[in-house]
């Protein structure tokens, strides 16, 4: 197996456990039956955000676990640098905003 499909062999994994169904993981994250479908068969990498969604809503993993599988996939995962470099992003962004509204 190559490193750089372990990921979905965690996906997969988190699936078969699950014993749900394609549907009933799209209706969780609010997305579509198809797209999950190609998701999980390893036909498409999902964004980032897809990931998300599919472990946190849809089999409802634990942050460590969350973590190991975003990281695996190339992503940054949710640890806290990234929860902080997301507030200093926030923080600039009502800067910006505030600045814009002041100009």
């Amino acid at each position: 197996m190559d490193a750089k499909d372990l990921w979905r062999t965690y996906l997969r994994n988190l699936h078969e456990s699950s014993r749900l169904s394609y549907r009933e993981i799209a209706e969780r994250c609010d997305l579509d039956e198809s797209r999950v479908a190609r998701l999980l068969e390893g036909n498409r990498k999902p964004s980032r955000d897809v990931l998300t969604l599919l472990l946190a809503f849809g089999y409802r993993t634990d942050r460590a676990d969350a973590d190991r599988i975003l990281t695996l996939a190339g992503y940054l995962p949710f640890g806290p640098s990234t929860r902080q470099d997301f507030r200093r992003g926030q923080r600039l962004y009502e800067t910006w905003s505030a600045d814009a509204i002041l100009d």
